[in-house]
């Protein structure tokens, strides 16, 4: 009840902070941004009292990056973003969600240049969504693919309640299915 009603009384407080991020960016002079990926976000939200009161090098709050990316895409002269990707540490649900909102940037002609130093699968899907990407020559990558273990139990599959399809992507498979299924006859010729 008590939390209740002070969210009521810093609703003011937080409208004036939304406000004053809606005025940065409607009145940008430049036609080009530098925007970071955080690698990690923050677990809770706080208020702008407490905004004011700690330091300002603290994680940012999912749903206010992606607030602000939504803002970047209603500046009228912005011309080009930089995006410089830290390797991620939250899920898939979240990179996605960064990439829509990058993908609405992109729509709207805005020219998104993409740089990571290191990172995985995220970090690539975001530099996919980018015009252009840039690394360094000594940048690692470590694509692993997503688990393709079930979460159901044996019984499940048993009695046929749920099907599953198991995969192989790696190529070797794919290459010794297609030999043994097509045998070749090498012919020797004497020169």
């Amino acid at each position: 009840m008590f939390r209740n009603f002070l969210q009521i009384v810093f609703i003011p407080f937080r409208l004036i902070f939304q406000l004053v991020r809606w005025i940065r960016f409607r009145f940008f002079s430049g036609d080009h941004y530098f925007l970071e990926i955080p690698s990690e976000f923050s677990n809770y939200r706080k208020s702008f009292l407490m905004k004011l009161l700690s330091s300002k090098e603290e994680e940012v709050f999912f749903t206010d990056f992606l607030l602000e990316l939504k803002l970047l895409s209603q500046v009228p002269n912005l011309k080009k973003v930089s995006i410089l990707i830290q390797q991620p540490e939250y899920g898939f649900g979240e990179t996605l969600n960064i990439a829509e909102g990058l993908q609405i940037l992109k729509e709207r002609g805005i020219v998104l240049e993409g740089f990571a130093l290191t990172g995985g699968l995220k970090s690539l899907f975001l530099l996919g969504v980018c015009n252009k990407r840039f690394s360094s020559e000594s940048s690692e990558f470590f694509p692993v693919l997503p688990s393709a273990e079930s979460f159901s139990s044996g019984t499940q599959v048993k009695n046929g309640e749920s099907r599953q399809k198991l995969f192989r992507a790696d190529l070797i498979n794919l290459l010794e299915k297609h030999f043994k299924e097509i045998s070749f006859h090498l012919k020797r010729e004497r020169i």
